[in-house]
């Protein structure tokens, strides 16, 4: 059985970051505050509580954060 701990490690959510790219972030979800954050890629970005629906849909998806993600689910690990 995996304990709150380590299930709350394993989840992420995704959302634009003022560097114009969307992100990968560590946690279930986004607190909803204007605030700087480390991306799993380790970047750091700004999240910002103004943004709109056109972000997300212009906004790339980053591709370090994504091959991280899809190398920790095949068990490859990676960093952050």
């Amino acid at each position: 059985m995996v304990g709150n701990h380590q299930r709350n490690q394993q989840r992420h959510f995704w959302r634009p970051a003022g560097d114009g790219r969307r992100h990968a972030f560590r946690g279930s979800r986004w607190d909803g505050r204007t605030t700087e954050a480390v991306t799993v890629c380790g970047d750091d970005v700004t999240l910002s509580a103004d943004t709109d629906e056109t972000a997300w849909v212009v906004a790339p998806s980053c591709l370090d954060c994504n091959g991280l993600l899809l190398r920790e689910k095949r068990g490859g690990g990676g960093h952050g």
